[in-house]
């Protein structure tokens, strides 16, 4: 992260919606009140209008079906991102196998929620 803070090329201008859908992307180990100055955080800062990041390790099995429900959201052009991301929770917990909070919470989403 240090490295990605650093570099002057590595830029997410133009960034609309940034997904770290891979464990920790939101928060960093740094402790003292950091912890939520992760990579979602660095990229914000480097540019992307938005992120979503993970606050935890996500659920190799679940994840992609969560993405999915999320993406066809945001695609059809017809609910925010935030609305969106409430969509996919509500379908991970509707789906029984998913529906504890492990699964569907770990995802924040930063910057324009629109």
């Amino acid at each position: 992260m240090a490295e990605i803070s650093r570099s002057a090329r590595l830029r997410f201008r133009g960034v609309e919606l940034l997904t770290l859908s891979a464990c920790d992307t939101a928060i960093s180990g740094e402790g003292a009140g950091l912890e939520i100055e992760g990579l979602g955080v660095l990229a914000q800062n480097k540019g992307a209008t938005s992120v979503i990041a993970s606050l935890w390790a996500v659920a190799d099995d679940t994840t992609p079906r969560f993405m999915q429900v999320f993406y066809e959201s945001v695609v059809s052009g017809q609910q925010s991102k935030a609305a969106a991301l409430r969509e996919a929770q509500l379908e991970m917990i509707r789906s029984g196998e998913a529906s504890h909070s492990f699964y569907w919470a770990p995802f924040v989403l930063m910057g324009n929620w629109r």
